[in-house]
């Protein structure tokens, strides 16, 4: 049974998340708050919560874990599986709410404070998470339960220094308790002190501790120490922990033994691809069109930028089938005879962990972060088996992966397609790895990276610390998708017109997440629509957001007046249906949809966000709010309503918005200006 996301209104429109309404709503029928549900009750929810975490349908389990949380509204279970299960339903930026209100609730659920905790530290910095812990603990915690709360809160922050002293009052407390030890032991062991976890355990051994547990864990420690005693240790100002440690030290190895690679050949020899999916995102798009331009000429034996394409051309992605849409692109790469493979069916090692250029080192690979170690066992020995002359590897999750693999492989040419902004400045995707990653891969002969605009080039070269023209911008190549409708959009779009008549339509082409905002998205469209009440709009996309985004919607009484079509494969149908495109992002590349849309004669609004900006021409092809961190929503809607009255953009802004893309965004040079960066 779907979710009724009519029950979750109130929470997406910002007045309370859908737990605590439950809550609320469960105490005004008569739930007795102290009476718990019978041992029955709780065995289903938990079975429940994990089998829709596992199936991927978050929402079907969230409906049924709230009539729970209604009939018992005081049983602190019930509300953590029901917050889980938001959370993977929703995201943690809209999921944080609730978790914070799960805390004040229930001051010992650990899991909901140190989530809250961890939340502000990546989103807000560490001055505000200390300020949540001294809230949180305005004197020094007495229980065994707090002191073991504030404890792992310290170690969240990598305040290890004060998390060690809380474990070393819970350990005179509760000198027989091997939880203290250990969990001690692994927060030194998270931060690359395996000689100090050590003792931690031999102490607490010594005082008695239960050896069937500490004996295994002080074995495993010493074969780790043993494992990680070549390895030197981190330099300082460079992350500390153990995975950044061990992947700057093969880093490290793999350049100094590829050496310098030879001149590349006049001919284009075999490039291999490589990217997390195809799904319908920027990049793929790019990935996509760059491909398929490569292979056309090839099978035409023509030339790009004065050199042969000999090929063959190859894409490798992570996964096509771990999410709906993961192959959205893979049709147009087999309709031109691109081949596409999956590493994560790869076999570890190429099937050969003997024969395999990982053989000296496979002793370290499990210290590696996880994305690294996979990346690294699956695609070494494929790359080196192939012998591609070119890896390009797109995005910071992938090359966060393939980066080291290549490397080892001794690949000649390594090209890196960065997105954006560099992992710092987006904190909830940042990890430490990566400042050990980018400084050295950029060190070695024969590694590029491009980036699709100016903006993001700059940020990157200032994180890295590179020098401005290190970094190579190609702008996104436009390829306009057809006109033409196909899967029912025509259907659909007539039934949409007779329910809601004609009208100035504002559209959105966005993938339903965080980042694109949904909500403030619709926040903006009933601003219009007070305006302009003839005003209409069309969303095309999808994503995790799509259902609590119908949601607000219908909360805002709007719902009529906007279509939500779901992911479609002809874009450039819906795109010719829009009087403005509106785009209110966080962070972006160059926005595809912003090129796509000005060469329908669309013309757009959007936020700053990343290479924004470098899309359009303000004032005459569209506009650019003040403010992608705060976009204010009744600039955008004056801006469209203005757009609405023929007073916004010259009068010619249609044929002008064609002719600067056309000129700006050429697929033929973005294919040429990559195949500069493979031949440099």
């Amino acid at each position: 049974m779907p979710l009724d996301v009519s029950l979750l209104p109130a929470s997406l429109a910002g007045d309370a998340d859908p737990v605590t309404l439950a809550v609320s709503e469960g105490a005004l029928a008569g739930g007795i708050a102290g009476t718990p549900p019978d041992r029955s009750v709780l065995k289903e929810a938990e079975a429940l919560c994990a089998a829709h975490l596992e199936a991927g349908t978050p929402a079907i389990g969230l409906h049924r874990l709230l009539e729970l949380v209604r009939c018992h509204p005081g049983t602190e279970r019930l509300q953590l599986l029901a917050v889980r299960l938001l959370d993977r339903w929703s995201g943690r930026e809209h999921s944080i709410p609730a978790w914070t209100a799960l805390s004040e609730r229930f001051p010992s659920c650990q899991e909901a404070f140190l989530l809250v905790l961890r939340w502000t530290l990546r989103m807000r910095g560490r001055k505000a998470a200390r300020n949540l812990i001294a809230v949180r603990f305005p004197r020094p915690p007495a229980s065994p339960d707090e002191i073991l709360l504030r404890a792992r809160a310290w170690d969240e922050l990598g305040a290890t220094a004060e998390a060690s002293a809380d474990f070393a009052r819970l350990s005179r407390r509760d000198p027989a308790n091997p939880a203290v030890p250990l969990m001690r032991a692994r927060m030194l062991e998270r931060r690359g002190h395996q000689h100090a976890a050590r003792r931690v355990l031999a102490a607490a051994l010594r005082r008695g501790g239960p050896e069937e547990r500490l004996a295994p864990e002080i074995a495993r420690l010493n074969a780790d120490i043993q494992a990680l005693a070549g390895v030197p240790r981190a330099r300082p100002g460079a992350p500390a922990d153990t995975g950044s440690r061990v992947l700057a030290y093969l880093l490290e190895e793999a350049i100094r033994r590829r050496g310098a690679p030879e001149r590349r050949a006049v001919a284009l020899g075999r490039v291999v691809m490589v990217n997390g999916s195809l799904g319908a995102g920027g990049a793929e798009r790019q990935l996509a069109n760059t491909a398929v331009g490569l292979q056309r000429a090839r099978l035409a034996g023509q030339a790009i930028a004065g050199h042969p394409v000999e090929g063959p051309i190859e894409v490798i992605c992570r996964s096509l089938d771990d999410r709906p849409g993961a192959d959205f692109f893979l049709p147009v790469l087999r309709e031109h005879g691109v081949s596409v493979g999956c590493y994560d069916r790869f076999p570890d090692f190429g099937g050969d962990p003997a024969g395999s250029l990982l053989a000296e080192w496979r002793h370290l690979l499990r210290f590696l972060p996880p994305r690294v170690a996979e990346g690294t066992a699956r695609l070494t020995d494929v790359f080196r088996a192939r012998a591609p002359a070119v890896v390009h590897l797109w995005q910071d999750g992938t090359i966060l992966a393939g980066a080291l693999a290549a490397l080892l492989a001794g690949v000649p040419r390594i090209v890196v397609s960065v997105r954006s902004a560099p992992p710092p400045d987006r904190p909830e995707r940042d990890r430490p790895e990566y400042a050990a990653l980018y400084p050295l891969l950029m060190r070695a002969p024969g590694v590029t990276m491009t980036a699709n605009s100016h903006f993001s080039a700059m940020r990157y070269a200032e994180w890295i610390g590179l020098a401005p023209d290190r970094v190579v911008v190609v702008p996104n190549g436009l390829s306009m998708p057809a006109a033409e409708p196909s899967g029912g959009s025509r259907e659909l779009l007539d039934a949409f017109t007779a329910r809601a008549g004609r009208g100035f339509t504002v559209g959105g082409v966005l993938r339903m997440d965080e980042n694109k905002r949904p909500y403030a998205w619709l926040d903006c469209a009933a601003r219009v629509l007070a305006r302009r009440p003839d005003a209409r709009f069309i969303l095309v996309g999808d994503g995790e957001l799509r259902d609590a985004a119908e949601a607000h919607a219908r909360a805002l009484g709007i719902a009529g007046r906007v279509l939500f079509t779901g992911r479609r494969p002809d874009v450039g149908f819906w795109l010719r249906q829009f009087d403005a495109l509106l785009l209110l992002s966080r962070w972006e590349g160059l926005p595809n949809v912003l090129i796509e849309a000005q060469g329908a004669g669309v013309p757009v609004v959007t936020t700053p966000a990343g290479g924004a900006a470098e899309t359009l021409l303000h004032g005459e092809t569209g506009w650019v709010l003040g403010s992608a961190a705060k976009p204010d929503l009744d600039e955008a809607a004056s801006r469209l309503v203005a757009l609405a009255a023929g007073g916004a953009c010259p009068v010619d802004s249609a044929a002008r918005a064609r002719r600067f893309v056309a000129n700006r965004f050429s697929l033929a040079r973005m294919v040429e200006q990559t195949m500069e960066t493979y031949v440099a």
